[in-house]
């Protein structure tokens, strides 16, 4: 009988340990973000500058994205590229459509839902070249450039990162550009 008391104190600890263990591994996001790996992510379904990202962020209580390893790149990338599909199905459907309703959405509306790249929360404006996380203060620990980016191209420079969905990888950008953004807790 001891020998069974003790087998069943077991299982119960051990069912308790495993269950912490997974409900710490999945995060409890509000309605509107999606959940991976103990973060929640919320991603925009409008364009921004990189000013305006960044005060979205703070009013909503989170952070800019900043890809912390190859696996959350995949999954956002994987958001993302599904994304881009349901626009260009919008797209074409809203094209198809106008013609017969007159009243569809044009697609200048629908381009300034989704863009091809995200603002990410890194920015190399204090010396160039060298791209800082703007939540922590510190060098990025990943990151995945296009080849042969960062480049600071452009009229004014490039001083903030993106992730360029369609080339798979992070580029360099002008602040005042337009784009969508996904913020983290």
């Amino acid at each position: 009988m001891h020998f069974k008391f003790e087998h069943l104190l077991f299982l119960i600890v051990y069912s308790f340990v495993v269950g912490k263990i997974h409900a710490d591994s999945v995060a409890t996001c509000e309605k509107g973000w999606v959940s991976y790996q103990r973060r929640c992510y919320y991603f925009s379904t409008s364009t921004a500058t990189f000013k305006q990202a960044m005060s979205a962020r703070y009013l909503m209580g989170a952070e800019m994205m900043e890809l912390q390893n190859a696996m959350e790149e995949k999954m956002i990338k994987s958001i993302l590229l599904r994304e881009l599909a349901r626009f260009q199905f919008l797209s074409n459907r809203s094209i198809s459509l106008g013609y017969i309703s007159g009243n569809s959405p044009g697609l200048g509306e629908l381009e300034s839902c989704l863009s091809d790249q995200i603002w990410l929360g890194a920015s190399d404006s204090q010396q160039e070249g060298k791209f800082i996380s703007v939540s922590k203060a510190e060098e990025l620990h990943y990151s995945h450039w296009i080849k042969g980016q960062p480049d600071n191209t452009g009229t004014e420079g490039e001083n903030c990162a993106t992730y360029a969905v369609s080339h798979k990888g992070m580029n360099d950008a002008q602040c005042f550009d337009k784009y969508n953004y996904v913020c983290t807790k």
